[in-house]
C-alpha cells in the first residue's frame, strides 16, 4: 500500500454495499483496508476483484 495517499478503513467491505464503497474510494484515489468477519462477505471479492488489503476480524474483537 502506498504511503502517499490517504488510507481508509472500511468495515464490512467484503459485502455487497461495502465492496461498492471500496471501489468508489479506490476510484477517488484512496488506499483502502477492509475489515470484515466474512459472515456475509466474500474473501475473493476483496482479494481478486478489488485488490484491497483484507483483515479478517470484527470491530468487537479484543486482543
Amino acid at each position: 500500500m502506498s504511503q502517499d495517499k490517504p488510507t481508509i478503513l472500511v468495515t464490512g467491505g467484503a459485502g455487497y454495499i461495502g465492496s461498492h464503497a471500496v471501489k468508489a474510494l479506490q476510484h477517488a484515489g484512496y488506499g483502502v483496508v477492509v475489515l470484515d468477519n466474512l459472515v456475509y462477505g466474500h474473501r475473493d471479492i476483496v482479494e481478486d476483484v478489488l485488490k484491497a488489503e483484507l483483515v479478517v476480524g470484527d470491530t468487537s474483537d479484543r486482543p
